[in-house]
Protein backbone atom coordinates (compact mmCIF):
# COMPACT_ATOMS: atom_id res chain seq x y z
CA UNK A 1 0.00 0.00 0.00
CA UNK A 2 1.04 3.57 -0.66
CA UNK A 3 0.00 6.48 1.53
CA UNK A 4 0.18 10.07 0.30
CA UNK A 5 0.57 12.00 3.48
CA UNK A 6 2.51 15.18 2.84
CA UNK A 7 1.08 18.50 1.77
CA UNK A 8 1.19 19.62 -1.81
CA UNK A 9 1.45 23.32 -1.21
CA UNK A 10 4.03 23.45 1.55
CA UNK A 11 6.83 22.34 -0.74
CA UNK A 12 5.92 24.78 -3.50
CA UNK A 13 8.83 26.75 -4.95
CA UNK A 14 7.80 29.97 -6.58
CA UNK A 15 9.59 32.10 -9.14
CA UNK A 16 8.88 35.83 -9.30
CA UNK A 17 5.10 35.51 -9.41
CA UNK A 18 4.17 31.99 -10.49
CA UNK A 19 3.07 29.35 -7.98
CA UNK A 20 1.80 25.79 -8.23
CA UNK A 21 -0.38 23.77 -5.88
CA UNK A 22 -1.47 20.14 -6.25
CA UNK A 23 -4.70 18.48 -5.16
CA UNK A 24 -5.44 16.18 -3.49
CA UNK A 25 -2.84 16.86 -0.85
CA UNK A 26 -3.60 13.79 1.27
CA UNK A 27 -4.69 10.47 -0.25
CA UNK A 28 -4.10 6.75 0.25
CA UNK A 29 -3.42 4.19 -2.49
CA UNK A 30 -2.70 0.50 -2.57
CA UNK A 31 0.32 -0.64 -4.54
CA UNK A 32 -0.50 -0.51 -8.24
CA UNK A 33 -3.59 1.64 -7.71
CA UNK A 34 -4.09 4.97 -9.46
CA UNK A 35 -4.90 8.53 -8.44
CA UNK A 36 -5.65 11.57 -10.57
CA UNK A 37 -3.86 14.74 -9.49
CA UNK A 38 -4.81 18.26 -10.48
CA UNK A 39 -2.44 21.23 -10.49
CA UNK A 40 -3.39 24.88 -10.10
CA UNK A 41 -1.06 27.53 -11.50
CA UNK A 42 -1.34 31.10 -10.26
CA UNK A 43 0.43 34.13 -11.59
CA UNK A 44 0.49 33.15 -15.26
CA UNK A 45 -1.94 32.71 -18.13
CA UNK A 46 -0.04 29.53 -19.01
CA UNK A 47 -1.59 26.96 -16.66
CA UNK A 48 0.08 23.89 -18.16
CA UNK A 49 2.28 21.72 -15.94
CA UNK A 50 4.67 18.86 -16.60
CA UNK A 51 4.24 15.86 -14.32
CA UNK A 52 7.19 13.77 -13.15
CA UNK A 53 8.32 11.46 -10.37
CA UNK A 54 11.47 12.43 -8.56
CA UNK A 55 12.60 8.79 -8.17
CA UNK A 56 11.90 7.96 -11.81
CA UNK A 57 10.30 4.67 -12.80
CA UNK A 58 10.97 3.18 -9.34
CA UNK A 59 8.45 5.64 -7.91
CA UNK A 60 5.60 4.57 -10.20
CA UNK A 61 4.25 6.23 -13.33
CA UNK A 62 2.38 9.41 -14.10
CA UNK A 63 0.68 10.53 -17.30
CA UNK A 64 0.70 13.94 -18.95
CA UNK A 65 -2.77 14.54 -17.48
CA UNK A 66 -1.66 13.79 -13.90
CA UNK A 67 -2.87 10.19 -13.54
CA UNK A 68 -0.47 8.55 -11.10
CA UNK A 69 0.01 4.79 -10.70
CA UNK A 70 1.71 3.69 -7.48
CA UNK A 71 4.63 1.25 -7.69
CA UNK A 72 4.47 -2.29 -6.36
CA UNK A 73 7.23 -1.72 -3.84
CA UNK A 74 6.72 0.19 -0.61
CA UNK A 75 8.88 3.26 -0.20
CA UNK A 76 8.92 7.02 -0.20
CA UNK A 77 8.40 8.73 -3.55
CA UNK A 78 7.65 12.25 -4.78
CA UNK A 79 5.18 13.32 -7.46
CA UNK A 80 6.18 16.71 -8.93
CA UNK A 81 4.19 19.24 -10.95
CA UNK A 82 6.33 21.83 -12.74
CA UNK A 83 4.84 24.93 -14.34
CA UNK A 84 5.72 25.54 -17.97
CA UNK A 85 5.52 29.24 -17.16
CA UNK A 86 8.61 28.96 -14.99
CA UNK A 87 10.82 25.98 -14.31
CA UNK A 88 11.34 27.02 -10.70
CA UNK A 89 7.61 26.95 -9.95
CA UNK A 90 6.89 23.41 -8.71
CA UNK A 91 4.78 21.57 -6.16
CA UNK A 92 5.62 18.17 -4.69
CA UNK A 93 3.52 15.47 -3.03
CA UNK A 94 5.37 12.92 -0.88
CA UNK A 95 4.29 9.28 -1.19
CA UNK A 96 5.11 6.87 1.65
CA UNK A 97 4.28 3.26 2.49
CA UNK A 98 1.80 2.71 5.33
CA UNK A 99 2.90 -0.88 5.80
CA UNK A 100 5.18 0.72 8.35
CA UNK A 101 3.57 2.57 11.30
CA UNK A 102 2.01 5.97 10.85
CA UNK A 103 4.38 8.89 11.27
CA UNK A 104 4.03 10.31 14.75
CA UNK A 105 1.98 13.51 14.86
CA UNK A 106 2.60 14.76 18.40
CA UNK A 107 0.40 17.34 20.09
CA UNK A 108 2.43 20.54 20.57
CA UNK A 109 -0.27 22.58 22.30
CA UNK A 110 -0.75 20.61 25.52
CA UNK A 111 -0.01 22.89 28.47
CA UNK A 112 1.26 25.89 26.50
CA UNK A 113 0.06 29.32 27.73
CA UNK A 114 -3.55 29.78 26.62
CA UNK A 115 -5.48 33.06 26.58
CA UNK A 116 -9.00 34.06 25.64
CA UNK A 117 -11.13 37.10 24.96
CA UNK A 118 -13.30 36.20 27.98
CA UNK A 119 -13.85 33.17 30.15
CA UNK A 120 -16.68 31.31 31.79
CA UNK A 121 -14.57 28.16 31.51
CA UNK A 122 -10.82 28.91 31.46
CA UNK A 123 -8.75 29.00 28.30
CA UNK A 124 -6.39 26.47 29.88
CA UNK A 125 -9.21 23.93 29.89
CA UNK A 126 -8.96 23.76 26.10
CA UNK A 127 -5.40 22.37 26.12
CA UNK A 128 -4.64 20.96 29.57
CA UNK A 129 -3.80 17.54 28.12
CA UNK A 130 -6.72 15.66 29.65
CA UNK A 131 -9.08 16.47 26.75
CA UNK A 132 -11.86 16.48 29.33
CA UNK A 133 -12.09 20.27 29.56
CA UNK A 134 -12.85 23.17 27.26
CA UNK A 135 -12.83 26.94 27.04
CA UNK A 136 -16.14 28.81 27.18
CA UNK A 137 -16.38 32.48 26.34
CA UNK A 138 -18.48 34.91 28.36
CA UNK A 139 -20.92 35.73 25.56
CA UNK A 140 -20.05 37.04 22.14
CA UNK A 141 -20.05 40.80 22.77
CA UNK A 142 -19.10 42.80 20.89
CA UNK A 143 -20.68 40.76 18.09
CA UNK A 144 -18.53 42.43 15.45
CA UNK A 145 -15.40 40.97 17.06
CA UNK A 146 -16.46 37.68 18.53
CA UNK A 147 -14.61 35.49 21.00
CA UNK A 148 -11.12 34.10 20.60
CA UNK A 149 -8.80 31.44 22.03
CA UNK A 150 -5.04 31.91 21.55
CA UNK A 151 -2.08 29.59 22.21
CA UNK A 152 1.48 30.75 22.76
CA UNK A 153 3.57 28.20 20.86
CA UNK A 154 6.83 30.16 21.06
CA UNK A 155 8.27 27.59 23.48
CA UNK A 156 7.77 24.80 20.95
CA UNK A 157 10.74 24.03 18.69
CA UNK A 158 10.28 25.95 15.44
CA UNK A 159 10.68 22.77 13.38
CA UNK A 160 7.55 21.35 15.05
CA UNK A 161 5.32 24.30 14.15
CA UNK A 162 5.74 24.60 10.41
CA UNK A 163 2.90 22.44 9.09
CA UNK A 164 0.36 21.77 11.82
CA UNK A 165 -2.87 19.81 12.09
CA UNK A 166 -5.46 21.79 14.04
CA UNK A 167 -8.39 19.89 15.52
CA UNK A 168 -11.18 21.52 17.52
CA UNK A 169 -14.42 20.22 18.99
CA UNK A 170 -17.29 21.49 21.15
CA UNK A 171 -17.89 19.13 24.12
CA UNK A 172 -21.32 20.47 25.18
CA UNK A 173 -22.88 19.52 21.81
CA UNK A 174 -24.03 15.93 21.15
CA UNK A 175 -24.09 14.82 17.52
CA UNK A 176 -21.90 15.80 14.59
CA UNK A 177 -24.18 17.95 12.45
CA UNK A 178 -26.49 20.47 14.17
CA UNK A 179 -28.55 20.83 11.00
CA UNK A 180 -29.43 17.14 11.36
CA UNK A 181 -29.97 17.06 15.12
CA UNK A 182 -31.49 20.56 15.31
CA UNK A 183 -29.59 21.85 18.32
CA UNK A 184 -26.10 22.82 19.42
CA UNK A 185 -24.58 24.41 22.51
CA UNK A 186 -21.63 26.78 22.29
CA UNK A 187 -20.91 25.84 18.68
CA UNK A 188 -19.11 28.45 16.53
CA UNK A 189 -20.99 29.23 13.34
CA UNK A 190 -18.16 31.19 11.74
CA UNK A 191 -14.49 31.41 12.59
CA UNK A 192 -10.98 32.07 11.30
CA UNK A 193 -7.57 30.71 12.25
CA UNK A 194 -4.95 33.41 12.70
CA UNK A 195 -1.23 33.50 13.46
CA UNK A 196 1.11 36.01 15.03
CA UNK A 197 4.89 36.27 14.90
CA UNK A 198 5.09 38.34 18.10
CA UNK A 199 7.35 37.02 20.88
CA UNK A 200 5.84 34.75 23.47
CA UNK A 201 4.34 36.01 26.71
CA UNK A 202 6.91 36.44 29.49
CA UNK A 203 7.30 38.09 32.87
CA UNK A 204 4.50 40.47 33.77
CA UNK A 205 3.33 40.65 30.14
CA UNK A 206 1.46 37.36 30.18
CA UNK A 207 -1.20 38.11 27.63
CA UNK A 208 -1.92 37.44 24.00
CA UNK A 209 -0.92 40.19 21.59
CA UNK A 210 -3.78 42.41 20.47
CA UNK A 211 -2.21 43.45 17.18
CA UNK A 212 -0.22 41.70 14.45
CA UNK A 213 -2.65 38.84 13.82
CA UNK A 214 -2.76 37.56 10.24
CA UNK A 215 -4.95 35.10 8.38
CA UNK A 216 -3.59 31.53 8.30
CA UNK A 217 -3.80 29.36 5.18
CA UNK A 218 -4.12 25.65 4.71
CA UNK A 219 -1.48 23.70 2.83
CA UNK A 220 -3.44 24.12 -0.40
CA UNK A 221 -3.13 27.89 -0.10
CA UNK A 222 -6.74 28.52 0.94
CA UNK A 223 -7.56 30.79 3.91
CA UNK A 224 -8.81 28.93 6.98
CA UNK A 225 -12.00 30.92 7.26
CA UNK A 226 -15.27 29.09 7.83
CA UNK A 227 -18.81 30.42 7.63
CA UNK A 228 -22.14 28.66 8.10
CA UNK A 229 -20.60 26.01 10.31
CA UNK A 230 -22.99 23.41 11.73
CA UNK A 231 -20.44 20.71 12.60
CA UNK A 232 -19.35 19.77 16.09
CA UNK A 233 -15.66 19.79 15.29
CA UNK A 234 -13.41 20.41 12.32
CA UNK A 235 -9.82 19.72 11.29
CA UNK A 236 -7.44 21.85 9.26
CA UNK A 237 -3.96 21.18 7.88
CA UNK A 238 -2.33 24.57 8.30
CA UNK A 239 0.86 26.37 7.27
CA UNK A 240 2.14 27.99 10.51
CA UNK A 241 5.64 28.81 9.32
CA UNK A 242 7.11 31.89 11.00
CA UNK A 243 4.40 32.14 13.65
CA UNK A 244 4.76 31.98 17.44
CA UNK A 245 1.04 32.13 18.16
CA UNK A 246 -2.14 30.57 16.83
CA UNK A 247 -5.62 31.92 17.45
CA UNK A 248 -9.12 30.56 16.88
CA UNK A 249 -11.41 33.56 16.49
CA UNK A 250 -15.16 32.98 16.35
CA UNK A 251 -17.11 35.64 14.52
CA UNK A 252 -20.61 34.18 14.93
CA UNK A 253 -22.49 31.48 16.77
CA UNK A 254 -24.13 28.50 15.07
CA UNK A 255 -27.58 29.11 13.60
CA UNK A 256 -28.87 26.09 15.54
CA UNK A 257 -27.32 27.10 18.83
CA UNK A 258 -29.35 27.10 22.01
CA UNK A 259 -28.46 29.38 24.92
CA UNK A 260 -25.71 27.58 26.80
CA UNK A 261 -25.64 28.50 30.50
CA UNK A 262 -27.75 31.55 29.70
CA UNK A 263 -25.45 33.13 27.14
CA UNK A 264 -24.66 33.11 23.45
CA UNK A 265 -21.14 31.82 24.06
CA UNK A 266 -18.51 29.73 22.31
CA UNK A 267 -17.34 26.45 23.91
CA UNK A 268 -14.44 24.58 22.31
CA UNK A 269 -11.31 22.58 22.99
CA UNK A 270 -8.47 22.66 20.47
CA UNK A 271 -5.33 20.62 19.82
CA UNK A 272 -2.44 21.58 17.55
CA UNK A 273 -0.28 18.73 16.20
CA UNK A 274 3.09 18.77 14.48
CA UNK A 275 2.23 17.38 11.04
CA UNK A 276 5.65 17.88 9.46
CA UNK A 277 6.25 14.12 9.17
CA UNK A 278 2.79 13.21 7.88
CA UNK A 279 -0.73 12.68 9.14
CA UNK A 280 -2.00 10.45 11.93
CA UNK A 281 -5.68 11.32 12.16
CA UNK A 282 -9.09 9.65 12.07
CA UNK A 283 -12.75 10.43 11.48
CA UNK A 284 -15.39 8.06 12.82
CA UNK A 285 -18.66 7.71 10.89
CA UNK A 286 -21.66 6.47 12.82
CA UNK A 287 -25.03 7.02 14.44
CA UNK A 288 -26.04 7.83 18.02
CA UNK A 289 -23.88 5.01 19.37
CA UNK A 290 -20.72 6.50 17.85
CA UNK A 291 -21.93 9.89 19.04
CA UNK A 292 -21.95 8.54 22.60
CA UNK A 293 -18.69 6.64 22.82
CA UNK A 294 -16.26 8.15 20.30
CA UNK A 295 -15.73 11.40 22.20
CA UNK A 296 -12.76 13.26 23.66
CA UNK A 297 -14.10 13.89 27.17
CA UNK A 298 -14.57 10.37 28.51
CA UNK A 299 -14.24 11.12 32.21
CA UNK A 300 -13.05 8.42 34.59
CA UNK A 301 -14.43 5.43 36.41
CA UNK A 302 -16.39 3.86 33.56
CA UNK A 303 -14.04 1.22 32.14
CA UNK A 304 -14.69 -2.28 33.54
CA UNK A 305 -11.95 -4.68 34.58
CA UNK A 306 -9.71 -5.67 31.68
CA UNK A 307 -10.21 -2.39 29.86
CA UNK A 308 -8.69 1.07 30.23
CA UNK A 309 -9.99 4.59 30.71
CA UNK A 310 -9.41 7.15 28.00
CA UNK A 311 -10.44 8.26 24.55
CA UNK A 312 -9.24 6.77 21.27
CA UNK A 313 -6.09 8.91 21.13
CA UNK A 314 -5.18 8.33 24.77
CA UNK A 315 -5.62 4.58 24.39
CA UNK A 316 -3.33 4.44 21.33
CA UNK A 317 -0.82 6.47 23.33
CA UNK A 318 -0.97 4.47 26.56
CA UNK A 319 -2.17 1.03 25.52
CA UNK A 320 -4.42 -1.37 27.41
CA UNK A 321 -2.79 -4.09 29.53
CA UNK A 322 -3.79 -7.47 28.19
CA UNK A 323 -5.13 -6.03 24.92
CA UNK A 324 -2.31 -4.09 23.26
CA UNK A 325 0.87 -2.31 24.26
CA UNK A 326 0.24 1.20 22.97
CA UNK A 327 3.01 3.54 21.89
CA UNK A 328 3.84 6.78 23.71
CA UNK A 329 5.11 8.33 20.46
CA UNK A 330 1.57 8.53 19.11
CA UNK A 331 -1.37 10.78 19.92
CA UNK A 332 -3.59 10.57 16.85
CA UNK A 333 -6.07 13.33 16.18
CA UNK A 334 -9.64 12.15 15.83
CA UNK A 335 -13.20 13.37 15.55
CA UNK A 336 -16.29 11.32 16.37
CA UNK A 337 -18.76 12.01 13.57
CA UNK A 338 -21.71 10.15 15.03
CA UNK A 339 -25.08 11.55 14.00
CA UNK A 340 -28.12 10.31 15.97
CA UNK A 341 -30.85 8.61 13.99
CA UNK A 342 -28.83 8.12 10.81
CA UNK A 343 -28.77 4.99 8.68
CA UNK A 344 -26.38 3.58 6.13
CA UNK A 345 -28.78 4.83 3.47
CA UNK A 346 -28.60 8.33 4.93
CA UNK A 347 -24.84 8.32 5.04
CA UNK A 348 -24.62 7.47 1.33
CA UNK A 349 -25.56 11.09 0.62
CA UNK A 350 -24.13 12.69 3.78
CA UNK A 351 -20.61 11.41 3.18
CA UNK A 352 -20.27 13.49 0.02
CA UNK A 353 -20.90 16.65 2.05
CA UNK A 354 -18.38 15.85 4.76
CA UNK A 355 -15.57 14.10 2.88
CA UNK A 356 -13.98 17.30 1.48
CA UNK A 357 -13.75 18.61 5.05
CA UNK A 358 -11.74 15.64 6.38
CA UNK A 359 -7.97 15.87 5.89
CA UNK A 360 -7.55 12.78 8.08
CA UNK A 361 -6.21 9.74 6.19
CA UNK A 362 -8.30 7.16 8.12
CA UNK A 363 -12.03 6.69 8.57
CA UNK A 364 -13.74 4.21 10.87
CA UNK A 365 -17.38 3.24 10.23
CA UNK A 366 -19.83 1.76 12.70
CA UNK A 367 -23.40 1.82 11.40
CA UNK A 368 -26.44 -0.42 11.50
CA UNK A 369 -28.31 0.42 14.71
CA UNK A 370 -31.01 2.23 12.75
CA UNK A 371 -30.88 -0.16 9.79
CA UNK A 372 -32.02 -3.10 11.93
CA UNK A 373 -35.04 -4.91 10.50
CA UNK A 374 -34.30 -3.78 6.96
CA UNK A 375 -33.15 -5.92 4.05
CA UNK A 376 -29.53 -6.98 4.77
CA UNK A 377 -28.72 -6.74 1.05
CA UNK A 378 -29.77 -3.06 1.10
CA UNK A 379 -27.48 -2.47 4.09
CA UNK A 380 -24.65 -4.14 2.15
CA UNK A 381 -25.26 -1.97 -0.92
CA UNK A 382 -25.41 1.25 1.09
CA UNK A 383 -22.25 0.41 3.00
CA UNK A 384 -20.41 -0.41 -0.22
CA UNK A 385 -21.50 2.98 -1.59
CA UNK A 386 -20.19 4.80 1.51
CA UNK A 387 -16.87 2.95 1.51
CA UNK A 388 -16.44 3.47 -2.24
CA UNK A 389 -16.81 7.23 -1.78
CA UNK A 390 -14.27 7.20 1.05
CA UNK A 391 -11.74 5.13 -0.89
CA UNK A 392 -12.13 7.36 -3.93
CA UNK A 393 -11.49 10.27 -1.57
CA UNK A 394 -8.16 8.71 -0.62
CA UNK A 395 -9.08 7.24 2.76
CA UNK A 396 -8.01 4.09 4.53
CA UNK A 397 -11.29 2.63 5.81
CA UNK A 398 -12.10 0.36 8.75
CA UNK A 399 -15.59 -1.15 8.99
CA UNK A 400 -16.93 -2.40 12.33
CA UNK A 401 -19.92 -4.64 12.78
CA UNK A 402 -23.00 -3.09 14.39
CA UNK A 403 -23.36 -3.96 18.05
CA UNK A 404 -25.91 -6.35 19.55
CA UNK A 405 -29.44 -5.17 20.45
CA UNK A 406 -31.86 -6.69 22.95
CA UNK A 407 -34.75 -8.34 21.13
CA UNK A 408 -36.38 -8.95 24.51
CA UNK A 409 -36.52 -5.16 25.01
CA UNK A 410 -38.24 -4.57 21.68
CA UNK A 411 -35.19 -4.09 19.45
CA UNK A 412 -33.95 -6.01 16.42
CA UNK A 413 -31.80 -9.05 15.79
CA UNK A 414 -28.55 -7.60 14.42
CA UNK A 415 -26.92 -10.86 13.35
CA UNK A 416 -27.84 -10.57 9.66
CA UNK A 417 -26.50 -7.03 9.35
CA UNK A 418 -23.34 -7.97 11.25
CA UNK A 419 -22.81 -10.82 8.78
CA UNK A 420 -22.64 -8.34 5.92
CA UNK A 421 -19.50 -6.61 7.19
CA UNK A 422 -16.99 -9.40 6.40
CA UNK A 423 -18.48 -9.54 2.89
CA UNK A 424 -18.10 -5.77 2.52
CA UNK A 425 -14.44 -5.93 3.55
CA UNK A 426 -13.82 -8.91 1.25
CA UNK A 427 -15.38 -7.03 -1.67
CA UNK A 428 -12.83 -4.24 -1.38
CA UNK A 429 -9.94 -6.58 -0.57
CA UNK A 430 -10.57 -8.30 -3.91
CA UNK A 431 -10.20 -4.91 -5.58
CA UNK A 432 -6.94 -4.22 -3.75
CA UNK A 433 -8.45 -1.27 -1.88
CA UNK A 434 -7.34 -0.16 1.63
CA UNK A 435 -10.44 -1.39 3.49
CA UNK A 436 -10.09 -3.42 6.67
CA UNK A 437 -12.21 -5.09 9.29
CA UNK A 438 -12.88 -2.88 12.26
CA UNK A 439 -13.77 -4.31 15.68
CA UNK A 440 -16.42 -7.02 15.76
CA UNK A 441 -18.83 -5.25 18.10
CA UNK A 442 -21.58 -7.78 17.50
CA UNK A 443 -19.40 -10.76 18.42
CA UNK A 444 -18.40 -9.13 21.71
CA UNK A 445 -21.71 -7.70 22.88
CA UNK A 446 -23.84 -10.66 21.76
CA UNK A 447 -22.05 -12.88 24.27
CA UNK A 448 -24.33 -13.55 27.22
CA UNK A 449 -21.72 -12.26 29.67
CA UNK A 450 -21.52 -8.92 27.83
CA UNK A 451 -25.13 -8.26 26.90
CA UNK A 452 -25.70 -6.40 30.16
CA UNK A 453 -23.59 -3.48 28.90
CA UNK A 454 -26.48 -2.77 26.50
CA UNK A 455 -29.49 -4.52 28.04
CA UNK A 456 -28.71 -2.77 31.31
CA UNK A 457 -29.26 0.56 29.57
CA UNK A 458 -32.06 0.74 26.97
CA UNK A 459 -31.30 -2.39 24.99
CA UNK A 460 -29.86 -0.38 22.10
CA UNK A 461 -27.21 2.02 23.37
CA UNK A 462 -24.25 0.92 25.49
CA UNK A 463 -24.02 2.14 29.06
CA UNK A 464 -20.93 4.02 30.27
CA UNK A 465 -18.95 0.80 30.69
CA UNK A 466 -20.04 -0.44 27.26
CA UNK A 467 -18.97 2.85 25.72
CA UNK A 468 -15.53 2.48 27.30
CA UNK A 469 -15.28 -1.04 25.88
CA UNK A 470 -16.15 0.20 22.39
CA UNK A 471 -13.38 2.78 22.60
CA UNK A 472 -10.95 0.05 23.70
CA UNK A 473 -11.97 -2.29 20.87
CA UNK A 474 -11.55 0.43 18.25
CA UNK A 475 -8.13 1.38 19.63
CA UNK A 476 -7.07 -2.28 19.72
CA UNK A 477 -8.01 -2.79 16.05
CA UNK A 478 -6.36 0.46 14.94
CA UNK A 479 -3.18 -0.24 16.87
CA UNK A 480 -2.81 -3.77 15.50
CA UNK A 481 -3.25 -2.59 11.92
CA UNK A 482 -1.72 0.88 11.77
CA UNK A 483 0.70 1.38 14.67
Amino acid sequence: MILLTACAGSDAKVNASVSVTVEPAVVTLTSGASQSFAATVKGSSNTTVRWSIEEGAAGGAISASGLYVAPADAGTYHVVATSEAGASATATVAVTAPGTPFPAMPVISFGVPAYASSEQQPASGANDGTQNGYWQSAGMAPQSYGGWLAYDLSGVDASARQTVFVSWWSPPTYGYDASESGASYGLPGAYVLEGNSAPGSTGNLRAAPMTGWVQLYDVGGQPVSVTGNVLNGREHLVNLQGMNWIRFRATAGCAYDQLWQGEDSISIAMDVHDASRGLDAWNFVGDSITGLFQVHATGTGSAPSGFAEGNFSQLIHGGVPGLFAGNASYRPAFNGNGEPGTTAAGWTSMVANYLPLWPSPCVGIQLGANDAGNDPSAFYAHMVSIVTALVQGGKVVFVATPSWQSVAMGHQDMSQLAAQVPAIVAHFAALGEPVYAGPDMYAFFSQAANQGYIAGNDGLHPDAAGQAIMRNLWAETAFATRY
